[in-house]
């Protein structure tokens, strides 16, 4: 009977560990899907109008509402200037943020946009510019 029990258990350990496993190796490939990204002329269209959709909020007073639309605005800007200078549209949202460096928060970029970039912002604004420039 110990010995019954025994292998029972072995049995599930082993299939426990399987499960783990194959679970293990198919969220690395959920990760590298790869996206549609949109055509240069449609992508500028996107940040364009993403762009006017925060103007209402760079009038608000200083704070978490103020500082998102200039980050926004000034990222969409930089991935607009990457995309016209001859970046395809992902090219320039995996570079949009070159013009930081690891300890730089503070930027003054087109229009004078002093905002605070944390790695929480950056993670934010890029998964907002994949949303809006893929299909």
């Amino acid at each position: 009977m110990k010995n019954a029990i025994a292998k029972g258990g072995l049995r599930v350990f082993g299939m426990s560990l399987f499960l783990f496993g194959v679970m293990l190796l198919t969220t690395g490939s959920v990760t590298a899907q790869t996206l549609n990204w949109k055509q240069s002329d449609e992508a500028k269209a996107a940040l364009l109008t993403a762009i006017d959709g925060f103007k209402a909020d760079l009038n608000q007073p200083a704070g978490p509402v103020l500082n998102n639309a200039k980050a926004h605005v000034y990222y969409y800007k930089t991935i607009y200037s990457k995309i016209d200078s001859g970046l395809t549209t992902e090219e320039a949202v995996n570079s949009g943020f070159d013009f930081l460096t690891s300890s730089q928060t503070a930027l003054n970029g087109p229009s004078n946009l002093d905002v605070t970039v944390d790695k929480a912002m950056r993670d934010l604004l890029r998964d907002d510019a994949v949303i809006l420039l893929t299909h």
